[in-house]
Order: C-alpha cells, then structure tokens, then sequence
C-alpha cells in the first residue's frame, strides 16, 4: 500500500485549526469526552451496518429491522430521539428507493493521491438500483446530524467528491 493515510478529517482539521490537527494526528490526543454528534453518528452508522448486513446475508427486511433494533436499544438516549428516523426510513422510505441488491456495507478503501499519501476512507453503503427502466449502483453515506442537507450545506462540506476522486 503506498504512503502516509491522510483521511477526511485529518484535512478538515488541518484546514480549520493547525493545533487541532497536531493535537489530534501528530500528537494522537483523543477529547476527554466524544462530542455528542460524533457519539450519535457512530451510533446511527452501527445500526444501519447492522441492517444493511443482515439485508445483505438475505435477510428478510423485517427481519432485518429487528436486529438492528435489538442493536440501537443498547444506546437509550439516542434510540428514544432517533429509532423513529431509522424505522421510517426502513418501512416507508427503502422500499420506494428501487435499492435491489446491498453490494457493500462498511466498505473500507484507499485512494492513491501520490507515491507517498493515500486517502483511506470508508462507504457506508454501496447498492445496486432498478429506477424508472435503468440499471446503476448508488454510494451512499449515512448522515445523522439532520434530516436533510442544503446545497450550500453540501458546498461547504465536500466530502464525498473526495471519496471519488
């Protein structure tokens, strides 16, 4: 594998606060606490893997739904805030999305920038889609922080253009 991992939030920390980054990548200080929304992210990213795997082995949806709920009840403060998100995306919103086939979950990767740096990075989902008579695969990346982005929102945090080079 070539060179030095330079990931997402390394860049970020370097872009926004030098000292956050030596802190954080060169000195390897971790925060005393996790952030809430880091907290909630992991949280919500473990319940969908969990899903998505279980979809992935064969899994019957509802089925599916019921061990990723055993798995979001391990975290009460954010299973009574956001398992009502997760279970309408799962009963209303996936079965309308055209998503045939789970490719990948959790799929971990590196991009080559250089001889000497590469960009790991890792795709939360990857599926193959039936939509209107075609045939493609879509990239998603979970996010849990809102229940929707602006375009502007996605202007200023760019991160998946960098996840397909």
């Amino acid at each position: 594998m070539a060179g030095y991992p330079i990931s997402h939030s390394m860049a970020d920390a370097y872009m926004s606060c030098q000292k956050k980054f030596e802190y954080a990548h060169v000195e390897e200080l971790m925060p005393v606490v996790t952030p809430e929304a880091l907290a909630r992210g992991i949280w919500g990213h473990k319940v969908m893997e969990v899903f998505f795997n279980a979809v992935k082995d064969g899994t019957p949806v509802t089925e599916a739904k019921g061990i990723a709920l055993l798995n979001a009840m391990d975290e009460p403060r954010y299973f009574s805030r956001f398992w009502n998100r997760i279970e309408r995306f799962i009963d209303v919103e996936y079965p309308t999305m055209g998503w045939v086939e789970v490719l990948a979950v959790d799929d971990k990767n590196n991009l080559d920038v250089s001889p000497e740096y590469r960009f790991p990075f890792t795709v939360d989902l990857v599926v193959r889609v039936e939509r209107d008579g075609e045939e493609f695969v879509e990239i998603v990346d979970f996010k849990f922080g809102a229940d929707a982005y602006s375009d502007e929102i996605i202007g200023l945090f760019p991160q998946l253009p960098k996840y397909v080079g």
